[in-house]
């Protein structure tokens, strides 16, 4: 289950990888119950949630740069851009200083700075185990990204209610700080050898996604679940958990911890299979749950309930996605990762559409039933993929893709 574990340098990844990932949830706690209290719009909450986004525009950008530079100095220059933004905002919370437009001006910078690292981070990871043992890494990286999803909500909504909106913070900048830490601990890799140019392996990259149909369905369910999935849990949860739920700053990041819970508990499932977990159906099955449970808990008025279904939700979710990111990581042509990797990051951009909606709709038709059109439209979506796409439903496998010598991937089916 934890093989990949035996390198050195990936542990320290998935140190940066865990408590990046705490971070980043415990800004959308604490940055979501200030917005909140300052406006009292679940619109503004979604706002914000979408400008935290828009940097992803740059995600292929960052994959060149990945394909093109060292790959663990891109992430030092992310994470030490992530501690000096995170001060900021702490000094001005501090100060009973944070308004809008400061949180709005931070939320952009830290978007970018996490479309720059994502494909560093998915092409280091490579660097760093094999192509053999992606799967296994990817599984292992999502358990750090899941238990810290329950553990950093939780530990800053706690802070939160027993201190201050700055307590809750001052953990933020503090696990940006180990990041930082972390990153530059690991060993140095060989030079990366550079191609003709930026703009040439750009267009490479972009024509090898146009060719490879295996890619661009999985590249196109990852626009879909950030267009309709994820927007709720990285904008509207505050909304939910007071005007709907009737809970306080400690429960709400319990609400969002066990969303952690549900996603680890999808992790440890895909450890165990290995490369059997590595297959198109078991991502739709994913994501058929995650759709179907986010409608149902839309409807909830009970906290157990909204916690239970959040939770198995959240394990749909995980499937889905690490099933999603293992094919890419396997599938194309080692010098084609970072590129994969940064339009992979581009389909986050679903996410700031998806989050400016979603919080549209709960303003105008209540957060119940925004939200379950959003978990419907998310069934139904990949529902359709599935009936379209036939390599899809006849299962394809990434032990039946092989490269040919050309762009091409040729699919070679049983």
């Amino acid at each position: 289950m934890f093989a990949s574990l035996q390198h050195r340098d990936f542990r320290l990844l998935c140190v940066e990888i865990g408590l990046t990932n705490a971070s980043r949830w415990m800004e959308f706690l604490v940055v979501g119950l200030v917005v909140l209290k300052l406006t009292n719009s679940p619109f503004w909450v979604g706002v914000i949630a979408a400008v935290r986004s828009w940097g992803w525009f740059l995600g292929p950008v960052g994959g060149v740069l990945a394909d093109r530079f060292d790959r663990r100095k891109l992430i030092i220059l992310v994470q030490a851009t992530n501690v000096l933004q995170a001060g900021v905002l702490l000094t001005l919370l501090a100060l009973d200083r944070a308004g809008i437009g400061e949180i709005l001006i931070l939320a952009v910078v830290s978007s970018l700075v996490y479309a720059m690292e994502y494909p560093s981070r998915h092409a280091l990871m490579v660097d760093l185990v094999g192509r053999e043992s992606v799967p296994n890494a990817v599984a292992v990286s999502r358990m750090a990204l899941d238990v810290t999803s329950i553990a950093g909500p939780f530990l800053a909504g706690t802070f939160m209610q027993l201190f201050s909106p700055a307590g809750g913070y001052a953990l933020v900048v503090a696990f940006y700080g180990v990041c930082l830490a972390a990153v530059v601990l690991i060993r140095p890799r060989p030079p990366l050898e550079r191609g003709a140019g930026a703009w040439r392996e750009l267009r490479a990259g972009a024509g090898y996604i146009r060719r490879n149909q295996a890619a661009g369905s999985i590249l196109f369910l990852a626009l879909l679940a950030n267009l309709l999935g994820f927007p709720f849990m990285f904008g509207l949860v505050p909304v939910f958990a007071r005007d709907i739920l009737g809970v306080g700053p400690a429960l709400t990041g319990l609400l969002m911890a066990a969303s952690g819970v549900g996603a680890l508990m999808g992790s440890l499932t895909l450890a165990t299979l290995g490369n059997r977990g590595r297959d198109f159906r078991l991502m739709m099955v994913g994501f058929i749950v995650w759709g179907g449970l986010l409608a149902l808990f839309a409807l909830s008025r009970w906290y157990g309930l909204s916690v239970a279904l959040l939770l198995v939700a959240w394990a749909g979710q995980s499937v889905a996605m690490s099933v999603g990111t293992s094919l890419l990581l396997t599938v194309v042509r080692p010098e084609m990762v970072g590129r994969v990797m940064g339009v992979r990051a581009l389909m986050v951009i679903g996410l700031p559409i998806g989050s400016l909606l979603l919080g549209v709709g709960a303003e105008r038709l209540g957060p119940s039933l925004a939200l379950a059109l959003f978990g419907l439209a998310l069934l139904g979506t990949v529902l359709a993929v599935g009936l379209l796409r036939p390599q899809l439903r006849r299962g394809l496998k990434v032990e039946h893709v092989t490269a040919s010598p050309d762009l091409p991937l040729r699919h070679e089916q049983r």
